[in-house]
């Protein structure tokens, strides 16, 4: 098999339930088949259920990665928290997210990292706001920066979960 079709054989073996219909459930869902992809992680995978549950939580943004009996549950208060938990379970397996793009292990992934059982792994934004102003004189300036440019950096954003983008202006 090439790695394109390594990859392929790799993401189409998850099992990810339940499957959403809203952009930020299905960008949570890409974001981990894509990660895991790219970790090499694929048959003997536990069972992912990604959900949200804002009762459970009082900060918005707040997640928990919990592991059972061959299901990994990620659980967020709300889409966006389920995807930071997504982002959070990536980190723990070795990938890194950088403002300049992300990077993962060069060998694939022998077991995945796991909470313990009865001991998820639990976080929370320290701050409300969290991000980047790109200034004038930087590369990152809105005078130097195309589309495909600020796509990047958006997206790094989000994985890096920020969640203000200021842009300094005269």
């Amino acid at each position: 098999l090439s790695r394109r079709e390594f990859l392929g054989a790799a993401g189409a073996a998850l099992q990810i339930r339940p499957s959403g219909d809203s952009f930020r459930r299905r960008l949570a869902e890409r974001e981990l088949r894509r990660g895991l992809a790219q970790l090499g992680v694929g048959a003997g995978a536990p069972a992912f259920v990604l959900d949200v549950a804002p009762e459970r939580f009082r900060n918005p943004e707040a997640y928990e990665i919990s592991a059972d009996a061959g299901r990994l549950r990620l659980l967020g208060a709300t889409e966006q928290a389920l995807l930071y938990a997504v982002f959070d379970f990536l980190e723990r397996q070795g990938a890194f997210f950088g403002i300049d793009g992300e990077s993962y292990p060069l060998d694939p992934v022998r077991e995945l990292a796991l909470p313990p059982p009865g001991r998820p792994w639990t976080a929370a934004p320290r701050f409300a706001a969290r991000g980047l102003v790109p200034w004038p004189d930087f590369l990152n300036c809105v005078t130097v920066y195309n589309e495909e440019d600020f796509r990047a950096y958006l997206e790094a954003m989000l994985r890096m979960r920020f969640n203000t983008l200021g842009i300094h202006v005269y």
